[in-house]
């Protein structure tokens, strides 16, 4: 957590509390664990989260890919891409969005890869390394989402295989 504005440190135990407590309250969240294939076996390196606001059908999209050697990969294009189908395709959301540190640039292209576009900047609202940074506001839409559909695929394959 360093550099993310937390003020003091946070133990282990804190921080698995904190995640237990998340986890209880989970009725309106999606999650999915990330997979790398590598060296022949599957690997979990992280994890996404939609947020999803029933009332308006939008959601809001959380990554954490854990480990650095895990980035950099495409790993999170891919899953960004996979979350946003889930949403359109299968939840049936009108919008998907998030906010990123200005400056985190590969983040960024890999949101943009995905399908989400910027929409806005909010200016030294965030916070790295004890020095304030902007945040930029983006998402996406099913009506301008390009990417594959992949959870359909997976879905009409299995009624295929079935008959």
């Amino acid at each position: 957590m360093a550099g993310y504005a937390r003020q003091t440190p946070e133990s282990l135990t804190e921080r698995s509390a904190g995640l237990e407590a998340r986890l209880e309250g989970s009725a309106d969240q999606t999650r999915f664990t990330i997979y790398r294939h590598h060296d022949d076996t599957w690997a979990p390196v992280g994890m996404t989260s939609l947020l999803i606001d029933d009332r308006y059908r939008t959601g809001e999209f959380f990554i954490y890919i854990g480990e650095p050697d895990n980035r950099g990969h495409g790993t999170g294009t891919i899953a960004t891409t996979m979350v946003l189908d889930w949403a359109f395709h299968v939840t049936a959301l009108r919008c998907v969005y998030l906010e990123v540190l200005a400056n985190n640039a590969a983040a960024i292209h890999a949101y943009e890869k995905a399908g989400f576009r910027t929409v806005g900047t909010r200016r030294r609202t965030g916070s790295r390394l004890s020095q304030p940074a902007s945040e930029v506001i983006m998402d996406a839409i099913p009506e301008e989402y390009t990417g594959p559909r992949l959870v359909e695929a997976a879905v009409l394959g299995n009624r295929q295989s079935l008959r």
